[in-house]
């Protein structure tokens, strides 16, 4: 059966005998609103960003054409294949007509949302006669990227490397329950220092921390792990913890390491202010807080 040229077949003009006054009323006083597919889609939040603005703030300023859309959005999703078809059709025909001129009608003022749009309100009728929540892919062009010119961090100064394994006198005399029970507990942390299990370090020394306060290994070392992780400020805390234990032997590697913790936490200054106190010191790492020093202020 050909359709008619106006879109309606036999038996929805008969539904609709009766109220064409009423319906040309509301044709010539909503006239220029935007097609219903077009209101829908911009409900679902589908079109492109124009005309998603253009179409939202209709929505907003007509209570006719959201009575109209929240009613569509109540049927059930009840169509066949069949009808589907068919009224998509009718909507791209819809789409077709609406992108000529027509005096007689005043939906030409939606012409540039549908030029810019026709793929996604189709798109998007599809969406909804489905009953479906997915949202259709935007066949829109992508939108121009722009560059952003980001200034690069520069590297750090000091170089962030691993120490030797090393073991105080206090721990070496550490007596406990069962012989030096220091010793043992402090294996599995240390080899996983020295195979760079790091984050199991951490966790090694957290443990050991509670038990072995005084231990000037598991708060030094700590500190060395999180440097690694990346975590400076944690590193700083641990660090603080070795410094106050006050074993000479461990000394100067705490200062450095401070130095490396604090210029990696954006405190350079501070960093500087370690870096000399070792630098006049004149133990092990001097000579290297001494040339790197004045560098922090660069």
């Amino acid at each position: 059966m050909k359709t008619p040229t106006d879109g309606w077949d036999a038996d929805e003009r008969d539904a609709l005998d009766g109220l064409e006054p009423v319906l040309d009323d509301l044709q010539a006083r909503h006239a220029g609103d935007p097609p219903i597919e077009l209101l829908r889609a911009a409900r679902a939040g589908v079109l492109p960003e124009d005309v998603q603005r253009r179409v939202s703030q209709q929505l907003d300023e007509s209570a006719w054409n959201r009575a109209l859309v929240d009613g569509f959005n109540d049927d059930p999703p009840g169509l066949t294949a069949d009808e589907q078809s068919r009224l998509l059709r009718r909507i791209q025909q819809e789409a077709a007509r609406d992108a000529r001129p027509e005096p007689r009608r005043r939906l030409w003022l939606w012409q540039p949302a549908f030029a810019a749009a026709a793929v996604v309100v189709i798109a998007a009728s599809v969406w909804i006669l489905r009953g479906r929540e997915t949202a259709p892919v935007s066949q829109d062009d992508p939108e121009a990227q722009v560059a952003v010119n980001t200034p690069e961090v520069a590297p750090p100064v000091l170089p962030l490397d691993k120490p030797a394994i090393k073991i105080s006198a206090a721990a070496l005399t550490f007596r406990g329950a069962n012989d030096n029970q220091l010793l043992a507990d402090l294996k599995p942390a240390f080899d996983a220092i020295r195979g760079d299990e790091y984050r199991a370090a951490v966790g090694e020394f957290t443990r050991l921390a509670t038990q072995y306060p005084a231990s000037v290994e598991v708060a030094f070392y700590d500190g060395i792990a999180r440097l690694f992780l990346d975590d400076p400020n944690g590193a700083l805390a641990s660090l603080a913890r070795a410094e106050q234990i006050g074993d000479s032997s461990f000394a100067p590697d705490i200062v450095w390491y401070q130095a490396v913790a604090l210029e990696r936490a954006g405190r350079r200054d501070e960093a500087r202010t370690r870096l000399r106190a070792l630098c006049e010191q004149k133990a092990a790492r001097s000579a290297e807080a001494c040339s790197l020093e004045p560098k922090l202020t660069q």
